[in-house]
């Protein structure tokens, strides 16, 4: 009879927020009778959002946004810390390493393609919705994957170890950039969303 949800940040959860709303409107169209329903729900928001662009456009942006929620899901990002994934049984660090690097280009990508095409509309609205999101949890994940393979280097005294040191500070300065784009991304309208 009622649904509760708890959001933290409205801004980085408008497409997630919306499904939400929609599953609880219609569950008979969206809920468990209609498993996967949500890859069908992403296209058709990703059609009304980006009507301008081209099939394997809006394609390329379903896979980045599933990209990183499925990465995001296996711990959300607040939580990850220096014992979640482990430097080296089974390459966990180096696996999760080169998919956010797969999904970090093929976003660049997109957003290349938007800035190249003038689509000033598809360029908010991706960079908004899709973009920034994705660029700053897969950032985070990254310093903390950095985090962890410095340490495991450190402790067995490996000069490498600076290596993930630095890599690590470029993640940090990049989150602060990110920040700063975000707060000043359409004169300022989401300032304070990117804290």
């Amino acid at each position: 009879d009622a649904w509760i949800v708890n959001v933290g940040d409205v801004k980085g959860n408008v497409f997630e927020l919306e499904y939400f709303l929609t599953l609880a409107y219609d569950y008979d169209t969206w809920g468990s009778s209609a498993p996967n329903s949500w890859k069908h729900y992403l296209e058709q928001k990703l059609t009304a959002l980006f009507p301008a662009l081209t099939e394997q456009l809006r394609q390329d942006i379903q896979k980045v946004y599933t990209d990183y929620m499925t990465i995001n899901a296996l711990r959300r990002p607040e939580a990850v810390n220096e014992n979640t994934f482990h430097p080296c049984h089974y390459l966990e660090a180096d696996r999760l390493l080169q998919r956010i690097t797969a999904c970090e280009q093929l976003a660049d990508s997109i957003w290349q393609q938007l800035q190249e095409s003038s689509n000033i509309r598809g360029m908010q609205t991706y960079y908004s919705l899709f973009y920034y999101p994705e660029q700053a949890s897969m950032n985070l994940y990254k310093m903390w994957l950095y985090t962890v393979k410095n340490h495991h280097y450190a402790s067995q005294g490996r000069v490498i170890a600076n290596t993930y040191a630095g890599y690590v500070k470029e993640c940090l300065q990049k989150d602060v950039a990110l920040g700063k784009e975000f707060a000043a991304f359409r004169e300022g309208k989401w300032n304070g969303m990117e804290l």
